[in-house]
Order: C-alpha cells, then structure tokens, then sequence
C-alpha cells in the first residue's frame, strides 16, 4: 500500500502529488520529506487505502512525464 514516487521536481507540492495519484484510488496519505532548508528531497511516498489500487498507480504512473520530469513509482522498500 505504500508507494515510493521519486524523480519528482523540487516544486512539487504533495496536493500536486497526490491529485496525480488519487486518480487511481483512496490516498490516505502523502510524504514529501524536505531538508533543513526547505528545497524538496525529491521524492514523496503515497499511502493507499489498499494494495489493488496501489498496484494500479504503480503500473499506470511509472515513467509517466509529471512537470516536465518522468517519475519512477514502486512499492516502497522500507513498507
């Protein structure tokens, strides 16, 4: 259920995160960690409600251009 998105620009916002996502089911949940001084780390994990849809994201989204930049999407690692 938890999706690792990366490649993603420094100006992304997690609403832009997760409305891309949310087309593809229920996100509970955005991360997008930023360092000390506030640029983006260039990645977000997704929390979704459940594994199908998250499989669907990942399938769907994976190397999908998102502002100009192709993300990489996968299960999360750490989950």
């Amino acid at each position: 259920r938890l999706v690792y998105a990366g490649n993603l620009p420094f100006s992304a916002a997690w609403q832009d995160v997760k409305d891309v996502f949310a087309e593809y089911g229920e996100v509970v949940r955005v991360d997008l960690p930023r360092y000390s001084d506030g640029k983006s780390a260039g990645y977000a994990t997704v929390l979704f409600e459940n594994e199908a849809d998250a499989q669907v994201a990942i399938s769907t989204l994976h190397e999908r251009e998102f502002q100009g930049r192709n993300m990489v999407v996968r299960l999360d690692r750490s989950a």
